[in-house]
């Protein structure tokens, strides 16, 4: 297939006299304007079977002074018009050429022959400086990182053979093996998981605008590029990848000029060194890739921090391309140390949010008993009290008294239920509020791991002991209730029965007075 496209075009040039840098190129159109073109360059019976060739993906526009024009693709229907017009005009001066090679509508032809075409994407160059070019911030979403998917990147003309990663295939001309059959084979597409994963960690900890939302160094990095390489493809991709990784490291970044803080403020900025080396880039994408795995956030702090002491203020990415061995080296080591910094600091916060738990759940099991032991005081009390009302009721018979006495009680029993509910409730918001304020300021533990350490055991007496004083509360307005009852029973009980004493008491009086008549009367 690249050797079709490399014959259709070469024969288009031949025929049409032209060199391929006389075209211009973007990203579907490959074009050509002349104001003076000689048709006598042209072979009618050549032209037609580049057309026929070509059909529908090249257009040509012929016009002379005289204003007569034709514009046409190149179709089988159209070549008649197109060659009765170049004989009729042939001998003229001026005339001008329009050349439009259409990428999309040649790619369509070879697309019918590519059965397994799910989330594939294929495009071609013609000219190399067209394709750096499309490996630039404002263009590769739309030539190379199209719709999440795998693109195919076609370089007939250039001494390449294949540079491959996850995201994009580069073909050159020194491919030989069936290209058809490799773009039908089934591509392992990174998952959006992942890089969404690290678009989030790095819009948290740097801040490079959206100027190259969603495209990682994994995009451009290729771990098997040629050392020796004329056509300068590998230094390019080596270029920005190493840019990409800086945007995904420094503080603050903008095209080439990055802003990282450390130690101190570092600005690095470009002054047009774009050569890198392939071993210098796998360090540096080794790096960005250690820093996205685990613990981002604590390896951007080390990372930044070295880069602080090897860097001057004011440095160039050429200065830390040179430094960029050192500075790996440099980063691994002190990582090393900081994480060792880390575990001792984890466990000691591990240890201390543990015996902080213990300390707090002891202390809300006291609040839960004191308060179960006042509603039970509370209970007993008021059996007392009735019993109590009862037996003096009985024994003097004087409601009065009884009304009184459940009344002064009732009050004294509510007031102090409910100044032990108030207690409870300061009590156990003091206990939340410094809870919730000690989980907090526990840093350096993830949050899975502070949830385990946590557990439920907290939360379950925290509901256990808003549960107590629930029951203390509803107890609080019970007493008056009981209370109320138990004296609406006693008046009805003393109601009920105040007639029959008097009665009885009137006989008594009654038999007295009798028995004393009698007395009085023996006496005389």
């Amino acid at each position: 297939m690249l050797d079709s496209i490399n014959k259709n075009i070469n024969d288009m040039l031949d025929i049409l006299n032209l060199s391929l840098n006389s075209f211009n190129e973007d990203m579907d159109i490959f074009s050509f304007y002349s104001p003076n073109y000689n048709l006598n360059y042209l072979n009618v019976r050549e032209l037609r079977n580049i057309c026929l060739e070509l059909a529908n993906s090249l257009t040509i526009s012929f016009r002379s002074l005289d204003l007569r024009q034709i514009t046409a693709t190149c179709t089988d229907e159209n070549l008649q018009d197109i060659e009765q017009w170049i004989e009729a005009n042939k001998n003229k001066n001026n005339i001008q050429l329009t050349v439009k090679f259409s990428k999309k509508e040649f790619l369509k032809d070879m697309l019918t022959k590519i059965t397994n075409q799910a989330n594939k994407n294929i495009v071609f160059f013609l000219k190399l400086d067209e394709f750096k070019n499309s490996i630039s911030y404002e263009k590769i979403k739309k030539s190379l990182i199209i719709n999440d998917g795998y693109t195919f990147v076609l370089l007939p003309f250039y001494n390449i053979t294949l540079y491959k990663n996850n995201f994009i295939s580069i073909i050159g001309n020194l491919y030989k093996d069936d290209l058809f059959k490799f773009l039908n084979e089934t591509v392992e597409i990174v998952t959006q998981e992942r890089i969404l994963s690290i678009t989030k960690k790095q819009k948290l900890y740097c801040n490079m605008g959206s100027l190259m939302d969603g495209i990682l160094p994994d995009h451009l990095f290729f771990k098997e590029l040629p050392i020796k390489d004329v056509t300068g493809i590998a230094n390019h991709l080596n270029y920005y990848t190493m840019l990409l990784c800086l945007h995904y490291i420094a503080n603050i970044s903008a095209k080439e000029e990055f802003f990282i803080h450390g130690y101190k403020n570092i600005h690095l900025s470009e002054e047009n060194t774009k050569n890198i080396t392939n071993e210098t880039v796998d360090l540096i994408f080794q790096l960005y890739d250690t820093i996205y795995n685990v613990h981002t956030q604590d390896k951007l702090l080390v990372t930044r921090n070295v880069l602080s002491i090897h860097l001057s203020s004011e440095s160039t990415i050429s200065e830390f391309i040179e430094l960029v061995p050192e500075l790996f080296a440099s980063v691994n080591a002190n990582f090393d140390s900081y994480v060792q910094d880390k575990v001792k600091s984890f466990f000691d916060k591990k240890k201390d949010l543990e015996k902080y738990i213990r300390d707090t759940s002891e202390s809300i099991s006291k609040q839960i008993t004191a308060a179960s032991d006042n509603l039970n005081k509370s209970w007993l009390t008021l059996a007392g009290a009735l019993i109590a009302g009862i037996i003096t009721y009985s024994s003097r018979g004087n409601i009065f008294i009884l009304i009184f006495f459940f009344i002064i009680f009732g009050i004294l029993s509510v007031a102090t239920l409910k100044y032990s509910v108030w207690i409870a409730e300061k009590e156990k918001e003091s206990l939340s509020s410094s809870y919730n304020h000690f989980i907090n300021l526990v840093d350096g533990i993830s949050t899975e791991e502070k949830e385990k350490i946590i557990g439920t055991i907290v939360t379950d007496k925290f509901g256990l002991l808003d549960s107590t004083i629930k029951k203390m509360k509803k107890y609080t307005w019970m007493i008056p209730i009981i209370l109320s009852i138990s004296l609406l029973i006693l008046i009805s009980y003393h109601l009920y029965s105040q007639p029959e004493k008097d009665e009885k008491n009137n006989i008594n009086k009654n038999i007295n007075q009798s028995v004393l008549i009698k007395e009085y009367v023996n006496e005389k």
